[in-house]
C-alpha cells in the first residue's frame, strides 16, 4: 500500500513542478519535464528483460515513428486551439485529433501493403 502512496506523491509532485514552472514564466523547462520519458524508460526496461534488446530497439523505432505521426498533431492542435477556445476544449480537441490520427495509423499499419 505504501508503494501506491509513493507513486501518487511522485506524480503529484511532478505535475505541481510543471505547473509551477509554467506559472513562473518558464514554459521551456515545464515543457521539458512534461515530455520526460518516464513511461518509456520503465517500459523499455521490462521489454528488455522479457523480450531482449532487439525488441527494445524495434519498440523504440515504432515509438519514434508513432510520436511523429500521432503525438505531434496532438500538440499542434493544443497550440492552435488553446488561445481560441480555451484550455479544456483545446485538450479535448487535441485528444480527438490524437485518437483519430492514432486509429488511422494503427489501421494502415495493421492492414499492411496492398
Amino acid at each position: 500500500m505504501l508503494r501506491y502512496l509513493a507513486y501518487f506523491l511522485t506524480g503529484g509532485i511532478t505535475v505541481t513542478l510543471v505547473v509551477l514552472m509554467a506559472e513562473m514564466g518558464r514554459p521551456f523547462l515545464s515543457g521539458l519535464v512534461i515530455v520526460f520519458p518516464a513511461v518509456t524508460v520503465i517500459s523499455f526496461y521490462f521489454i528488455g528483460r522479457t523480450a531482449g534488446p532487439e525488441s527494445v530497439a524495434a519498440t523504440a523505432k515504432s515509438a519514434l515513428y508513432t510520436s511523429a505521426v500521432v503525438w505531434v498533431p496532438y500538440i499542434l492542435a493544443v497550440i492552435y486551439f488553446a488561445p481560441r477556445v480555451g484550455v479544456t476544449r483545446a485538450l479535448l480537441l487535441g485528444i480527438a485529433v490524437f485518437l483519430v490520427v492514432g486509429s488511422l495509423w494503427v489501421y494502415f499499419n495493421l492492414k499492411g501493403p496492398g
